[in-house]
């Protein structure tokens, strides 16, 4: 394990290179999702992709946009309910020290607004939309210039609201996540000298 460990050091300390997160540069990334599970006669599958790019307005202050799309079926005997979704939120991330640093600390706000609608065999769909607020922050492991690997911690509130059968329900979720994920940074090599 030690010996491991001192080859990821060595590997990460030969980059003496810069990151990308200046202004005019670019960010892309995303994370995908899918779970199956069958457990007491449910039968249940899901699938999410979550692409983003963003661009940096200032030097280390990027805003840009996440899409979500979702997709679930779960099975139940006779029962069977499709969920198909879709979402956008809107973000702001602010890296915390100098571009020059491998090793970087980001936190990041955003707003997102998404639409899903649940069809059942045995009676009629109804949809949900939802509106949260979510807040994260952790490292980024530049092992490139160009390629960030990110740890992330947050909390998510969602509300929901619920239209079925002519009747609106409303709820509320308070989430704590977790992350682990890749980005990569794009642009212009020139302005790599520029870390305030």
């Amino acid at each position: 394990m030690q010996k491991m460990l001192l080859i990821l050091v060595a590997f990460f300390s030969a980059f003496s290179a810069f990151s990308q997160i200046n202004k005019g540069q670019f960010l892309v990334g995303g994370s995908g999702s899918f779970s199956s599970n069958d457990q007491n006669n449910v039968k249940s599958t899901s699938v999410t992709l979550s692409p983003n790019a963003g661009y940096f307005f200032l030097n280390k202050l990027a805003g840009g946009v996440d899409l979500t799309l979702h997709n679930s079926v779960s099975k139940a005997g006779t029962e069977k309910n499709t969920m198909n979704g879709y979402g956008i939120s809107p973000f702001v991330r602010y890296y915390v020290l100098p571009a020059s640093n491998k090793i970087n600390l980001f936190a990041e706000a955003s707003y997102g607004w998404a639409k899903g609608k649940n069809k059942y065999l045995t009676h009629q769909a109804y949809t949900t939309t939802a509106n949260s607020y979510s807040f994260s922050a952790g490292p980024a492991f530049f092992i490139t210039p160009n390629l960030a690997l990110e740890i992330s911690a947050g909390y998510t509130q969602n509300e929901y609201r619920a239209k079925d059968n002519g009747f609106t329900s409303k709820s509320k979720e308070k989430l704590f996540q977790a992350g682990v994920g890749f980005q990569i940074h794009l642009g212009r090599e020139e302005n790599s000298s520029i870390n305030h």
